[in-house]
């Protein structure tokens, strides 16, 4: 029964601001007011939040009834924020739905009949096979379809039919609503049909049509009903017309929203015949609308799948707009105990919950906050008899018994950050005049010097950081270049360490790879005056000095060292493999790091800045450069061509000194035939050299730190 308002109640509303019109049964708002109240919603959905709104906007609490709140709560979660200053909500219903049909159709899991749509047949077929195992939402998503854009009205209208079908044939015979393609009979359409877009409004049921349901018409229109006209429509009307098609059973439940069974239940009574929740079940369930109507059915021992989806939206309509009575139920019995015990329990999970999330947000609360916090845990009642004392609630949401209290009964606690923000105000204001004086740009620490000579103030730097940063008054003066953050950012996330260590020859041919990319500047470009330059990007294979890939672009981009990695792949791989390069960015791209990882090779990257740790790769650079002649090139293509010549030549005539005179192919040829002990030799060998490099790098490196510090003698200086 909806709140009629008195002649001072209108006077007082009226002169609200946020209030556009009110009458003894309506209270309409300002489109701006409820966009104020949208937004403070969906921030933290709930009545709660809307209660604080209506009273931080100077309405009276007890002017506005639960059962508004909860139809505003209910319209925003359904309907979305209001639109254009009407008394609309913004997205109808038909239109949410033609967005989801067309997105279904998109699946192609759906094909269009008559005026909407229904599951492709062997998709369906597929979902009826794994039913009940499967259950329809786990199906749809298994197909790459989200359930809520199929809707909840929908999903169990699916199921309903695949339950109907399944009971068919338990009891030997076919359904009798199926044609045997799958595709439901249009006279059982208000029951069953699955998936309509463009029904006429007059057939769609309101759970699935906000623009007719009474919630939407009582939130965003007012009040609309009373006690007397709520009363005779629940005992009078149907939930649905279900037309002269069907047999008496289901012309029955029709009527009756599936409670036939349920005639024992304490909260079903018989109205003019038809079975009906009591007026008691409305009573206790309106305070259960926190939980889903199938929770609340639960409840009270009613299976939520025994009843029609239209059934089911009225009861939640008429919750919405209860008005308490003094009925109960006056027998006990132990079904009775039961209910009244999973009552209690349900309300009792919802204090917890609360209690879990006032505690997780109190940490983050300011001072004034949890100022007003206290104040409504003391004002809130309690109910000893059932363990909600004062002491427990406090300890609940967060609180020590002696810090409610001190933050309760203290007068100037959550002032602070009020004088606080009064005195930043007046201090950024000095601020600013510095700032101003002579027009020249300051930074922080100028601001702090100059600060005592100009205002004769005295602020600590820190303080002057914090001004500047919080009233957004910072200087570009050299100012950390946003380009060079994300280089470094993406250099220490994708960075690799040196795994090869200059350990160049000490391994099996082929199995570690090193890359680079150089510029090679050819020819002449006469309108830029300057030659052309194109980019090699090149593989080597440190054992042999074999040269494996040497790729040519125009451009020094990422699909130049993609392609270089493509034609590696033509070599193959062995266990243990690994390619090296410098930290170059082409190098530090999550495509070329996934590439490698495909390719089955582990990444190794240079020291940065040090370009010997890739010295055989600058080497082979340095000799194509000196030796191939590609400056004299006049076209790319001649570039591409002298480029395939050199690398052939590198690999099959050219001999190598350190490589036993052989050419890299013959050095390869070599190695391979090597037998293990052979092997082993070998690699004694080039440990030995490489331990003595080492060493005769470490001396010089040594000599060289204390030439330049001045230790050395002049003598030694001199030799």
């Amino acid at each position: 029964m909806a709140k009629r308002y008195t002649a001072e109640e209108i006077l007082a509303l009226s002169a609200n601001p946020n209030v556009k019109n009110v009458r003894s049964n309506r209270l309409t708002l300002t489109f701006e007011f409820r966009t104020e109240l949208y937004n403070a919603w969906a921030l933290n959905p709930g009545v709660r939040v809307l209660r604080e709104m209506f009273e931080n906007n100077g309405f009276d609490a007890k002017m506005i009834p639960n059962e508004y709140l909860h139809g505003i709560s209910e319209a925003f979660r359904r309907c979305g924020a209001p639109s254009s200053g009407k008394n609309r909500v913004k997205r109808n219903a038909l239109k949410i739905d033609q967005e989801n049909t067309n997105y279904l159709l998109d699946t192609g899991k759906f094909v269009r009949k008559y005026r909407g749509i229904q599951l492709e047949p062997s998709f369906r077929e597929k979902l009826r096979q794994a039913y009940p195992d499967q259950s329809i939402e786990d199906g749809l998503r298994s197909a790459g379809i989200d359930p809520e854009r199929v809707g909840y009205d929908r999903i169990r209208r699916i199921k309903r039919s695949f339950e109907k079908e399944v009971s068919s044939i338990h009891l030997g015979r076919k359904a009798e609503n199926d044609d045997g393609s799958g595709d439901i009979r249009k006279s059982d359409r208000e029951q069953s049909n699955v998936l309509t877009d463009s029904m006429p409004v007059e057939i769609i049921p309101d759970a699935v049509n906000p623009a007719n349901s009474a919630v939407e018409k009582e939130v965003f229109f007012g009040h609309n009903n009373d006690s007397a006209d709520s009363a005779e429509n629940k005992e009078t009307s149907q939930p649905f017309s279900t037309g002269s098609a069907g047999s008496s059973s289901e012309r029955e439940r029709g009527c009756s929203g599936g409670l036939a069974d349920y005639t024992g239940n304490p909260y079903v009574e018989l109205s003019g015949g038809i079975p009906r929740m009591s007026e008691a079940f409305y009573n206790e369930a309106s305070d259960l609308l926190f939980l889903s109507m199938e929770e609340i059915f639960s409840i009270y021992g009613i299976h939520a799948e025994d009843l029609t989806e239209q059934y089911l939206s009225q009861v939640h309509r008429d919750l919405l707009s209860w008005k308490k009575t003094e009925v109960q139920v006056s027998v006990i019995s132990p079904e009775m105990c039961r209910i009244q015990k999973a009552r209690m329990e349900a309300v009792e999970g919802l204090i917890r919950k609360n209690f879990e999330e006032t505690r997780a947000m109190l940490p983050g609360l300011s001072l004034s906050k949890k100022k007003e916090l206290c104040q409504e845990i003391d004002a809130c009642p309690t109910a000893p008899e059932y363990g909600f004392r004062k002491k427990y609630i406090i300890s609940q949401c967060g609180f020590s018994k002696a810090q409610f209290y001190k933050i309760l009964r203290s007068d100037a606690y959550g002032l602070q950050e009020e004088l606080k923000e009064k005195q930043d105000e007046k201090d950024v204001e000095l601020i600013r005049k510095v700032l101003a004086y002579n027009g020249f740009r300051k930074g922080a620490r100028q601001v702090y010097m100059q600060l005592p000579r100009l205002t004769g103030a005295h602020f600590a730097l820190s303080k002057v950081r914090r001004l500047m940063q919080k009233y957004h008054l910072q200087s570009d003066i050299r100012k950390a270049k946003n380009q060079k953050k994300a280089a470094r950012e993406r250099r220490d996330q994708f960075e690799k360490p040196n795994l090869l260590r200059r350990r160049f020859r000490m391994h099996r041919p082929l199995e570690v790879r090193l890359t680079d990319v150089t510029y090679l500047d050819y020819g002449y470009n006469p309108e830029t005056k300057k030659p052309f330059r194109a980019y090699g990007s090149s593989a080597l294979d440190p054992v042999t000095g074999k040269s494996l890939v040497l790729n040519l672009s125009r451009n020094n981009d990422l699909p130049l060292a993609m392609e270089t990695l493509v034609k590696l792949s033509e070599y193959p791989v062995l266990e243990n493999a690994l390619l090296h390069s410098d930290r170059g960015v082409l190098y530090l791209t999550d495509e070329f790091q996934k590439k490698v990882l495909d390719l089955k090779m582990d990444q190794s990257m240079s020291r940065l800045g040090n370009c010997w740790d890739n010295a055989p790769q600058e080497s082979y650079f340095a000799l194509f450069k000196t030796e191939s002649g590609y400056e004299n090139c006049t076209s790319f293509d001649e570039l591409e061509d002298i480029a395939n010549r050199y690398r052939k030549y590198f690999n099959e005539e050219r001999p190598k000194w350190d490589r036993m005179q052989m050419t890299p192919n013959e050095y390869e040829e070599y190695l391979n035939g090597l037998s293990d002990e052979e092997f082993a030799e070998y690699l004694a060998k080039e440990e030995k050299i490489y331990q003595e490099k080492r060493k005769e790098a470490r001396e010089k490196a040594i000599e060289k730190a204390k030439r330049e510090s001045g230790q050395l003698s002049p003598e030694k200086n001199s030799s």
